[in-house]
């Protein structure tokens, strides 16, 4: 199976079939430079690099390359990408405009949740999307219309660098570096002390 590294804005890739190390750059088909964040979506197996403008580039298995624009040709702005987070055939692009669905299967913007604020991070826990924002914790039901605004909860006045599930509970980083595990229903907060 070939590894993919990025480096320097491009991406490196070892095959071990024929121990060849390939380099794919902007001048090799990448859409653009400054890569911010890069995932794999195995249902498509495509990698998905997304640049700090926006721009998202699929790399395939084969070696092709789909370019998609229309993040970065918004119209409404600078789009900074935070975060990438890969869901079955979903990336979760967490933004300075909000948390930014796109679905990797359909090549297409599926949801945008805007809370004009920046966006950190993003996990989907069970049934609920929950943000990390710069104005605390919004959790959204997904049986909800998430597009209202007013169907997410702010849950806690916490702001959270990474927002991830760790055995079974959810998890942040926050911005002094420290684990907390944090209870979904009453935002309480446990650190996590590495020697648990």
């Amino acid at each position: 199976r070939d590894t993919v590294v990025l480096s320097d804005g491009a991406i490196y890739l070892y095959d071990p079939s024929d121990n060849g190390l390939y380099t794919i750059d902007k001048t090799g088909g990448l859409g653009d430079t400054d890569i911010a964040a890069m995932g794999y979506c195995n249902s498509e197996q495509a990698v998905i690099l997304v640049y700090s403008n926006g721009n998202i580039d699929l790399l395939y298995n084969d070696f092709t390359i789909y370019n998609f624009t229309d993040i970065k040709n918004n119209g409404t702005g600078s789009v900074s990408v935070n975060e990438l987070k890969v869901i079955a055939d979903k990336a979760y692009l967490s933004t300075n405009i909000g948390l930014i669905v796109f679905d990797v299967k359909r090549r297409e913007i599926s949801n945008t949740y805007r809370f004009d604020t920046q966006v950190y991070s993003s996990v989907v826990f069970n049934d609920t999307i929950i943000c990390s924002t710069d104005s605390g914790m919004y959790l959204g039901l997904d049986s909800d219309n998430l597009l209202d605004k007013n169907k997410w909860k702010k849950f806690s006045d916490i702001r959270f660098r990474t927002l991830f599930e760790f055995d079974g509970q959810l998890a942040g980083n926050s911005f002094i570096n420290r684990i907390w595990t944090i209870d979904r229903n009453t935002a309480a907060l446990q650190e996590k002390i590495k020697d648990d």
